[in-house]
């Protein structure tokens, strides 16, 4: 056999092409300072934003902090399909499920308080708005409507505040989940494709040293069986 060497050469050759060809560059937004450049990632399929600039035309400064800047960072794109699915996920968790659930159920029994108080509610404006404003601040049952649905609606905004407020804490806990998972997955990838290199390459040398050898211990053998006849030529002839 000879030549082996050339295999895993070839192979080599091939997985260092892959290399180059893995990245397909898209557009490149701008908005004044911010630029966005899009990537695609051939090998896993992950779309990616590269981000250079600041946000100083949107986030203001924070504490006397100087704007948020980025200089080649690599963030994942988040489909809206993906984004709801693994917002899902995180909603099925025991722990958030719980609490999601206590806040929808907490809102909607304060949006029935409402309702049922939204009549009284609206008839003790009335007559306070008008010249019976004494009949109303007697009306104890009118009063007592009007009482139950400002106090249905003050606490319906705190659990939608709060709702809110843990609605974004669990995407921004999503999001990091999924860059996280983004960045390992491009770099198994990339340590797979070294590895491929690496060993591709000592297969190559490996055989192309045995391939020398070979061909050293071959000349070797020539020259002694061409030394050996001259030898036995000059022997013989004398």
């Amino acid at each position: 056999m000879r030549k082996l060497w050339l295999f895993p050469l070839i192979l080599f050759i091939l997985l260092l092409l892959a290399g180059v060809w893995r990245w397909e560059k898209g557009p490149c937004q701008e908005h004044e300072d911010f630029q966005v450049l899009h990537m695609k990632d051939q090998w896993t399929g992950q779309n990616w934003f590269v981000v250079y600039g600041g946000f100083e035309d949107f986030l203001p400064a924070a504490g006397g902090r100087p704007y948020p800047m980025y200089s080649g960072e690599w963030i994942p794109h988040l489909t809206r399909v993906e984004f709801e699915e693994q917002m899902d996920l995180m909603l099925a968790q025991p722990e958030h499920q719980s609490k999601w659930q206590g806040y929808q159920t907490r809102l909607r029994e304060l949006e029935e308080v409402k309702s049922s108080n939204q009549a009284g509610y609206e008839r003790y404006l009335a007559l306070a708005e008008s010249s019976s404003r004494t009949q109303a601040e007697v009306d104890e049952a009118l009063f007592l409507s009007y009482q139950a649905w400002l106090e249905a609606d003050q606490k319906l905004e705190e659990s939608t505040w709060e709702l809110t407020t843990f609605y974004t804490e669990l995407t921004e806990e999503m999001v990091a989940e999924y860059k996280a998972a983004a960045e390992q997955r491009k770099r198994i990838a990339t340590y797979v494709w070294l590895g491929l290199l690496l060993v591709t390459f000592v297969f190559s040398l490996h055989y192309f040293i045995m391939e020398i050898k070979r061909w050293k211990r071959v000349n070797e053998t020539y020259e002694i069986v061409e030394y050996v006849t001259k030898n036995n030529r000059f022997t013989t002839g004398r």
